[in-house]
């Protein structure tokens, strides 16, 4: 069963430019399937994966008494060396998980590996679907209307972000500029994904209505920011991606 990050993820532009490019590739040669067959099933008739000249299909839960899947004879990871093929088409979501004990455990050689999925982040798989358990998506609107026709900071330019900023859409925020540590002693005009970078003095300089913190522990950093950082600013500071209560005494107390 694929997660949230699947639709994410297969909606976007580069997903597909890749994923095209991969099967252009791979036509001519044939290949072992290997991982979440639900995947598969799911990109087969959008992007014709049913062209693909399939020997086997290979995955950690397949037993030795299963014979096939979709039609697809089945074979267990330590017998793909037995096989005809040219190339295997790593399925998983995060393959990350998969990437090393298929190049390395199973001991293939000189076998061409392939991702379905090919992240840009090691963490991103975790960080969408960590979005989506917490409804960013609607806090991201509630943001957008408590905010409207304001200025908006961004507080923290790390993996939280860099997610967010690929796979959602910020423009629904007037935000007019970026700010974290390692912007202190930044170049003049810099940027940072196209948000103008500021470090905290000039943050203070244009005295936005709010700053909005973009890491996935946030209380420490509010704190900082009201009490050291911003102190007497009369600039609001709120967390980008709200957590659950719950989330939130567990932050504080473990």
């Amino acid at each position: 069963m694929t997660t949230r990050y699947f639709d994410i993820k297969t909606a976007t532009k580069k997903f597909e430019e890749d994923l095209l490019w991969t099967l252009g590739e791979i036509a001519d040669k044939k290949v072992v399937l290997f991982g979440d067959i639900d995947v598969y099933n799911k990109l087969k008739d959008n992007f014709h994966l049913d062209n693909l000249n399939v020997v086997a299909y290979s995955d950690n839960n397949i037993d030795g008494a299963e014979k096939s899947i979709n039609g697809f004879d089945c074979v267990q990871p330590e017998k793909i060396f037995t096989l005809d093929f040219d190339v295997i088409l790593v399925l998983s979501e995060n393959p990350i998980k998969d990437k090393e004990f298929v190049s390395i455990d199973l001991n293939l050689g000189n076998k061409e590996i392939n991702f379905v999925f090919k992240t840009l982040l090691p963490e991103e798989f975790e960080l969408c679907n960590y979005l989506e358990r917490i409804k960013f998506n609607q806090n991201l609107d509630k943001l957008a209307n408590k905010f409207y026709g304001k200025t908006v900071v961004i507080y923290g330019a790390g993996k939280l972000f860099d997610v967010i900023n690929r796979y959602y859409d910020l423009s629904k925020l007037n935000i007019v500029g970026i700010c974290d540590e390692k912007f202190e002693n930044h170049y003049e005009n810099d940027n940072y994904f196209g948000y103008k970078v500021l470090n905290i003095e000039e943050v203070k300089s244009i005295s936005p209505d709010c700053v909005l913190v973009a890491t996935k522990e946030y209380i420490k950093v509010m704190e900082m920011l009201v009490y050291t950082l911003l102190k007497d600013t009369g600039i609001l500071i709120k967390p980008l991606a709200k957590k659950s209560f719950i989330d939130v005494m567990k932050e504080i107390w473990l």
